[in-house]
């Protein structure tokens, strides 16, 4: 009741009732406009960055920080936390507007803090007993470890707010729906891929650690690509 009316975008719009031929159609539009394709392309990257991150913090903080799950929900709570401010800010520093530069400087972050949770954690050895979060938050590598989280988290607000934004705006709206219906789908592409891919590198032996590092150069690399091809607002 509450939820202001906005009407219909595409009062005319068909429904295509074969699913597969009306992603297809979704899919060739966005990658149609070079703008809209950049968009979807840095919001995948977070989801992926995202999801990865998420599934190594338990065996990290488990086994080479020694937290138990009390630890590992602090962490969690923390990381989640930090997320939240991260969009804070980007929107604080948007004010209405568009500033893709924020998206830069989140991408820059996130490769700095994974890549130094990386180094802060490589060549560890197991831990010997899980510890509870007043152990492991007085500890050097556990609050280490809480720093690389929280910047990892607000960097991630600060990447992606004015990215989706951004696609948000660039759509009309008689597409915008299935813009970011589309953009959605690449994101569930590039999620399942790199939980295929990290499975199939920690079971040929990759360390949790060394991927760290290899998602710390792989979104440098990311934010280098970023600032080549940013659209303009």
């Amino acid at each position: 009741m509450l939820i202001p009316a906005t009407g219909e975008g595409a009062p005319h719009l068909k429904i295509e009732a074969n699913i597969a031929a009306s992603t297809v159609t979704m899919m060739r539009h966005l990658r149609a406009d070079s703008r809209l394709w950049w968009g979807a392309l840095v919001i995948s990257w977070f989801w992926l960055i995202g999801i990865v991150v998420l599934s190594l913090l338990p065996p990290l903080i488990k086994t080479l920080i020694g937290g138990n799950e009390q630890t590992i929900t602090a962490y969690l709570a923390i990381f989640s936390i930090a997320v939240g401010v991260g969009s804070g800010v980007a929107a604080a520093t948007a004010r209405g507007r568009i500033v893709l530069g924020t998206t830069l400087v989140g991408a820059v972050l996130l490769g700095a803090f994974a890549l130094d949770l990386g180094f802060a954690t490589f060549g560890l050895t197991p831990a010997n007993a899980p510890q509870g979060p007043a152990v492991v938050f007085t500890s050097p590598l556990g609050v280490r470890a809480a720093i690389d989280l929280c910047g990892l988290a607000i960097a991630g607000g600060l990447f992606i707010v004015p990215a989706f934004a951004a696609v948000q705006s660039w759509s009309g709206t008689d597409r915008r729906a299935r813009t970011i219906a589309a953009v959605n789908i690449l994101n569930a592409a590039f999620m399942t891929g790199a939980t295929i891919l990290v499975a199939v590198m920690q079971k040929s032996g990759v360390t949790v650690p060394a991927l760290f590092l290899l998602i710390g150069v792989a979104t440098l690399s990311v934010a280098l690509a970023i600032w080549q091809t940013m659209p303009k607002a």
